[in-house]
C-alpha cells in the first residue's frame, strides 16, 4: 500500500543479554534491581514478550555495560 508506514518494535536480543548478564555474573533480579525495574519485566523483555521504551533501554544499556544499540536489542518489522 502507498504512503504506508512501516511497523517496526526494539525488542530485547535475548541470548546477546543473557551473554552480558553471565560475563557480569548477573542474576534477572540483580538486573531488576541495578534498571529499577520489576524481576517479571525483565522476564518480559528477555522473552520478547514487551518491548522496552527508549528510558528502559537506556536503563539496560548502563546496567549492562552496553554502548551500542545494536549490541543489546533487535528492531522487528511487524509488517512482514
Amino acid at each position: 500500500m502507498a504512503g504506508r508506514r512501516s511497523l517496526r518494535k526494539v525488542k530485547v536480543n535475548p541470548y546477546a543479554a543473557w551473554r552480558r548478564m553471565d560475563v557480569l555474573h548477573l542474576t534477572q533480579n540483580e538486573l531488576a534491581r541495578l534498571t529499577g525495574l520489576t524481576s517479571g519485566y525483565i522476564s518480559l523483555l528477555l522473552s520478547g514478550r514487551r518491548c522496552p521504551s527508549p528510558e528502559k533501554r537506556r536503563l539496560l544499556q548502563e546496567a549492562l555495560g552496553v554502548s551500542e544499540f545494536d549490541d543489546l536489542f533487535i528492531v522487528v518489522n511487524l509488517d512482514e
